[in-house]
């Protein structure tokens, strides 16, 4: 056990001495030339200073050993959090004034960030130093390094934090049938679930979601067993498991909720499901923390909804109180625009005008009116995010945009940016012998054929797919 060589002391920020032979550094001359050098990363240091100033340091410890000079330590991992927390403290030890008034700007935005005094790990014993920095940057090593949690696990998370959760209703279903006994495992995609989960079709399987609980609507045993099987058929590893596209158009979702109730006795359901009992609740009644109203499908189904209602919103009754009845739920493959009401959240650099302009006119054209036009936009947005990583990382040209893409989503993977749900439905969008009904043959065919025409719905879907894989290309 390397920890044992360790010893914890306190030091100041001023005793610490940036790495000349760190890998991340590489030939340092001196501490200005080793910060220059870690400034190659320009926007993942400036991001690191603001994740420091606004959420404070991190409690994987920073490894020293003894600096040639009483009272210093040289640092062996952590030279990029100790260079930001320096540059914190004194913006001035930037190379460049725009540098410094970048770093500036960020200090004056959180102020009273202290780092001082650090609790760092020193040691003498420099087999036990390599031994711990390389199992800190040696991957997943088949579980025996750090593993990466899936979407499940860190959906999980986010519910008990009280945070705002991308996948939260697929999550309460799935880990509601987990404390009742159903075997699901830590990979399960709930990226699939996720755009399957309708009210009506969450109500076909006996269940509706109340606060941060699902709860049944009828029979709870059948409601578990219907749970079991829908669990059972996408679960990843089972022979013959289902994806999203088994269940991606209304038909084949109502046509497999028919095959799940048939197991347990029910009749198939109907298109149009009554909400279930209990004061009007429905799938997304509920609260999630303090005063926040949830939603069956928060983030690409939240900004579903644009407007205040749309057409078919009913006028108020003065038989409910002057209340008036909301339409019903759009479903979020027909929202308007493809990013919804939200931000991307796409992490891309200012110096990419292009790119960056390619997401404003995405976010500003109607998809469902003109989805040519995005689908062209989303091809472009999809090649540069992938050429800009694969440049970034040296890596070798390649031929075919899908085969790109699935090369770098492999490396994403292996480097922990996507997790194993997001990889696989990647990888699935660029097997052509997949016949994926979202894939990026059929967004090449776009391009290239008059014959081939896009909807609204299909870019929609495209972009909440491959949007992970985009972002992790940017992500620093």
């Amino acid at each position: 056990m390397t920890r044992k060589r360790f010893e914890r002391i306190d030091v100041d920020l001023n005793q610490l001495m940036l790495d000349k032979k760190n890998a991340r550094i590489r030939h340092g001359v001196d501490q200005a030339d080793c910060i220059a050098r870690i400034l190659k990363k320009e926007v993942q240091v400036l991001n690191l200073i603001k994740d420091l100033a606004s959420k404070g340091l991190s409690t994987t410890s920073i490894l020293v050993s003894p600096g040639e000079q009483p009272e210093t330590w040289v640092v062996r991992d952590g030279n990029r959090r100790v260079t930001a927390m320096k540059l914190y403290a004194r913006p001035d030890l930037a190379p460049t004034p725009d540098l410094v008034a970048k770093i500036q700007a960020i200090k004056r935005r959180f102020p009273d960030a202290e780092f001082e005094p650090l609790e760092v790990l020193s040691s003498t014993d420099e087999a036990a130093i390599r031994q711990e920095i390389l199992s800190r940057h040696n991957g997943e090593r088949d579980g025996a390094g750090l593993v990466t949690w899936s979407t499940y696990l860190r959906t999980l998370s986010l519910i008990e934090a009280g945070e705002t959760a991308e996948y939260r209703v697929p999550a309460l279903y799935v880990t509601w049938a987990e404390a009742h006994s159903v075997y699901v495992d830590d990979d399960f995609p709930l990226s699939t679930l996720q755009r399957f989960f309708k009210i009506e079709h969450l109500a076909a399987l006996g269940v509706r979601v109340d606060g941060d609980k699902i709860q049944p609507v009828s029979d709870e045993t059948k409601a578990l067993a219907m749970a079991q099987r829908l669990i059972g058929d996408f679960q990843p590893g089972a022979a013959n498991a289902l994806t999203v596209n088994d269940v991606f158009t209304d038909a084949q979702a109502k046509a497999y909720i028919d095959r799940v109730r048939s197991t347990v006795g029910l009749p198939p359901f109907a298109a149009e499901a009554p909400p279930p009992k209990g004061g009007g609740k429905t799938a997304g009644a509920g609260t999630q923390g303090p005063d926040k109203a949830t939603s069956p499908v928060p983030n690409p189904a939240d900004s579903a909804t644009e407007g205040g209602g749309g057409p078919d919103a009913q006028a108020p009754s003065p038989t409910t109180g002057g209340r008036a009845r909301p339409s019903p739920r759009k479903d979020p493959l027909d929202r308007n625009k493809v990013f919804g009401r939200v931000s991307p959240d796409l992490p891309i650099p200012e110096k990419e005008t292009k790119v960056r302009d390619i997401v404003r006119l995405m976010r500003e054209l109607d998809v469902q009116k003109q989805a040519l036009a995005v689908a062209m936009l989303l091809r472009h947005l999809i090649e540069s995010s992938e050429d800009a990583y694969r440049s970034k990382h040296s890596l070798p040209e390649l031929n075919g945009l899908a085969e790109k893409v699935k090369r770098t989503a492999e490396r994403l993977h292996s480097k922990g940016r996507l997790t194993k749900d997001e990889h696989d439905v990647v990888i699935r969008m660029c097997d052509a012998k997949a016949r994926a009904l979202v894939s990026i043959e059929t967004l090449q065919k776009l391009m290239h054929r008059r014959s081939h025409l896009p909807e609204g719905r299909m870019i929609n879907s495209m972009w909440e797919q491959i949007a992970p894989f985009i972002r992790a290309c940017w992500t620093p």
